[in-house]
């Protein structure tokens, strides 16, 4: 049989087999193609809808108010158009007292333990007790409690910082700190900081949250240690749990002033603290700002510069 007989018996087939051949890398190719597009789509997909709820989430945290810790913020920046009603909260306020509170002298140095921030080191049956007392509180109470209310710390500022010159009609603060069983001391220290490294001119008040602490000595004596500030403080208390988001609204509903800020209920103010903050929203009404923050040892209580944003104006 001659080649070319051949070659038309069997041609027919080869040439089929090929285009078969090709049809199922076509096939194959074109699910890879599609398997790409789809998981390219799906990445997409979901780095669009992180991105968006990161954006929602920044914008609702905005409007509402809900800022971390030692943020000032403009008071008509904040969205308060929620419901709060007196069988949630109360106001407890002592308008019909006077000031008794004696700011200390800053020219006086003072000596005792914990002052000018300096460590607190226990030994004995001290040392056991704290021990014992920091897994309820997760901090060194003993060592708090012998610390003065008062007690001094060292001035953090920057030589800058010193040499600022801050107009002398700026906004009002409301200081606001919500707290849930708050250890009494660390507390009490917090607003006594606020209180005597606050210009009184700068400073509305200062509006604290009590959401629903069961703390026995967070009750009446706490009021009665409150009096002594007369009008410059108020104390709210829920009734039930809110939540530190909706406390933290509450406390910015209530408030009088021109600019709230947002202080943690377990730290100390330094002098200068607010000057800058709020310069910085006078000249810019939309502004959030926050203040360097220092550390606060949770085993000594001493005061240590350098925290976040520290070496800033």
């Amino acid at each position: 049989m001659s080649p070319t007989i051949l070659q038309k018996i069997f041609f027919p087939y080869k040439h089929s087999t090929e285009l078969q051949q090709q049809k199922r890398k076509r096939r194959k190719f074109t699910r890879v193609r599609w398997a790409l597009t789809l998981i390219i789509g799906i990445c997409f997909f979901v780095v669009y809808v992180m991105f968006y709820a990161w954006i929602d989430t920044n914008l609702i945290q905005q409007r509402e108010g809900v800022f971390p810790d030692g943020h000032a913020i403009p008071a008509e920046f904040l969205n308060l158009n929620f419901n709060i009603t007196e069988e949630q909260i109360s106001e407890l306020s002592f308008f019909g007292h006077s000031q008794q509170h004696k700011i200390p002298s800053k020219n006086i140095k003072r000596t005792g333990i914990g002052e000018n921030g300096s460590p607190v080191i226990l030994s004995g049956e001290q040392k056991i007790k704290a021990e014992k007392l920091k897994k309820e509180w997760f901090m060194n109470v003993v060592a708090s409690d012998l610390i003065s209310l008062d007690r001094s710390i060292p001035d953090s500022r920057t030589s800058l910082c010193h040499s600022q010159i801050y107009d002398k009609d700026l906004p009002r603060a409301s200081v606001i700190i919500v707290f849930t069983d708050e250890y009494p001391s660390v507390l009490l220290r917090t607003v006594h900081s606020v209180i005597n490294r606050t210009p009184d001119n700068l400073l509305r008040e200062v509006v604290l949250v009590d959401d629903f602490s069961q703390h026995e000595n967070l009750g009446f004596p706490l009021i009665e240690h409150l009096r002594r500030f007369g009008k410059k403080v108020r104390l709210l208390r829920a009734h039930n749990r809110l939540g530190l988001i909706r406390a933290k609204l509450a406390g910015a509903k209530y408030a009088r002033g021109d600019v709230v800020v947002f202080l943690d209920s377990h730290c100390e103010a330094n002098e200068g603290w607010l000057e800058p903050l709020l310069q910085r929203i006078k000249k810019q009404r939309s502004a959030v700002v926050c203040p360097v923050i220092d550390i606060i040892s949770d085993q000594t209580m001493e005061y240590q510069i350098g925290g976040a944003g520290a070496n800033q104006n």
